[in-house]
């Protein structure tokens, strides 16, 4: 009888560690925009490039989500680590016209002053990614 009693006692403990899905980072629980697609993937200052979002909720993809679009204005800072640098993530954006999960954008002339190897103001240069290239920060906004 009484290893019946302790063999329950731990069933209940490791039963208990267990997580609820309502603690996972993970789990989509409202609209998210989950990427951002370039049309071509890599351009030139002065380029038409078009924009494609993926926006999700916890139903699955959104077919017609209302989103407010803008181009980053402001470099990456050296102690930025995000994904945005911290002024475009505070709202240092040129608004890019249209409120779908499609727009279409002009590459800025700056851009690679701005973002890329002929930067200007007195700091290293950044490095480019792994095509080569420079990354032109978008920030998507959902309503």
């Amino acid at each position: 009888m009484r290893t019946v009693v302790v063999a329950g006692a731990l069933s209940l403990v490791v039963v208990g560690c267990r997580p609820t899905l309502d603690d996972r980072v993970s789990l989509i629980a409202g609209p998210r925009v989950l990427a951002v697609a370039s049309t071509p993937p890599e351009a030139a200052p002065g380029d038409d490039v078009a924009l494609s979002a993926l926006v999700v909720d916890e139903d699955g993809e959104m077919v017609s989500p209302r989103l407010a679009w803008g181009l980053c204005r402001a470099p990456r800072a050296a102690t930025d680590n995000g994904a945005l640098p911290d002024a475009c993530v505070d709202g240092d954006v040129a608004v890019i016209d249209g409120d779908g999960t499609n727009v279409d954008v002009v590459v800025p002339g700056d851009a690679c002053a701005v973002f890329g190897p002929d930067s200007t103001g007195g700091a290293r240069p950044p490095d480019p990614d792994v095509t080569g290239g420079y990354d032109l920060p978008v920030r998507v906004d959902g309503d």
